[in-house]
């Protein structure tokens, strides 16, 4: 019988407030235990949260070199047509930057940024490539308008064999 009251719990009422500071715990349950899983479950909530941030983060960097790209292009494009030390320095700079952001996308993105496998950083990297290509082509189109690409076969005239002579003129006098 002694056993059953160490469970017992009095409902004294004061003023129609039940004291609950004083009723023990059910038999079963651990207060660190519950404690411990609602930390859990808000802990992993908050990492979930980080992590789609971080991702934000991966794609805000990835169009972020959209910006420069923009405005190096503007450049280009108000520097002209003709051959200028300006316009040929905009054209070289739009052409170097975006091979170099290329080469180097390892890293702007590397692999110790994904956690262990749970941020995607590879289409982040392809965006970032493929908005650093838009570049690379908009100065190849500067280089073309500039007429500095090799596009018609007048360009290739001097890699031409020079034709065999088949007829050979001699004077007719001999002096």
């Amino acid at each position: 019988m002694a056993e059953f009251r160490k469970r017992c719990i009095n409902f004294e009422e004061v003023g129609n407030i039940v004291d609950k500071r004083h009723a023990p715990d059910p038999p079963g349950y651990d207060l660190v235990a519950a404690r411990e899983s609602g930390t859990v479950a808000a802990s992993s909530v908050k990492s979930k949260e980080l992590l789609a941030r971080k991702q934000q983060a991966l794609y805000s960097q990835a169009t972020g070199h959209f910006k420069s790209i923009g405005f190096m292009a503007f450049m280009m494009w108000m520097s002209g047509n003709s051959l200028h030390l300006f316009s040929i320095m905009t054209t070289a700079s739009g052409i170097y930057q975006p091979i170099m952001a290329i080469v180097n996308c390892t890293q702007a993105f590397p692999a110790s940024a994904s956690e262990e496998g749970k941020l995607d950083i590879w289409q982040p990297r392809i965006l970032y490539c493929l908005i650093n290509s838009l570049g690379l082509i908009f100065a190849a189109y500067k280089v073309n308008s500039m007429g500095l690409l090799p596009t018609s076969v007048s360009d290739y005239a001097s890699l031409f064999p020079s034709p065999v002579l088949s007829e050979v003129s001699m004077p007719s006098v001999l002096l």
